[in-house]
């Protein structure tokens, strides 16, 4: 397809697509950008062994990032990692953030939903709600809370580790009163939610 549009450049987003982007580039002659959305050789792959990153995505990293006319990255360490992994120029800095938007005022609104005592401290975990990300141990330690309450919020793109985690909190008979499952808000809504503060 790239082929096609014989492309002035070609966007390689993290290193699964560097090899496809070499391609495009030695073929067409297109300027190559590397965005190195995320540390791909560190991502998180859960118990799964990195020795096929080592042997195989490694040195597709390198080349391609060697080859690139341009790199980027969405954080400061990531750039300065990448710069002295590779001994390159430090990678452009363009952070994927969105606009900034005044704090929220102090609400109860999710210890209101929920039926939490406007009084009890919230601590919010609101993202992907995946492995690797230390929920277990948020839900293990619940029993443990004398005077605030866990909220798990967010999207599981893997619904049934999401069972797991309710069957975890459930057997500890801490669900509904130290831990809550929220599911995800709609982006403009989450400042709101998690900007909550015990009035």
């Amino acid at each position: 397809v790239a082929m096609e549009y014989q492309p002035d450049v070609i966007l390689a987003h993290d290193a699964n697509t560097l090899m496809a982007g070499l391609i495009v580039k030695r073929l067409t002659g297109a300027k190559l950008v590397y965005d190195s959305h995320e540390l791909f050789l560190e991502r998180n792959i859960g118990d799964k062994s990195r020795r096929k990153d080592n042997l195989v995505w490694a040195p597709i990293e390198r080349a391609g990032i060697l080859a690139a006319d341009a790199s980027m990255s969405v954080a400061e360490g990531i750039c300065r990692h990448l710069e002295k992994q590779y001994s390159i120029s430090k990678p452009h800095l363009i952070r994927n953030v969105q606009p900034y938007e005044p704090p929220a005022a102090r609400s109860t609104l999710l210890a209101d939903e929920l039926g939490v005592d406007r009084a009890t401290p919230l601590v919010i975990y609101a993202g992907a709600i995946t492995i690797n990300r230390g929920i277990e141990f948020m839900i293990d330690s619940a029993p443990y809370l004398e005077s605030a309450a866990y909220v798990i919020m967010g999207y599981a793109g893997n619904p049934a580790y999401l069972d797991t985690l309710r069957r975890r909190a459930e057997d500890l008979g801490v669900v509904g009163t130290r831990v809550f499952f929220r599911d995800a808000m709609p982006m403009d809504q989450v400042v709101m939610y998690v900007g909550y503060c015990a009035l």
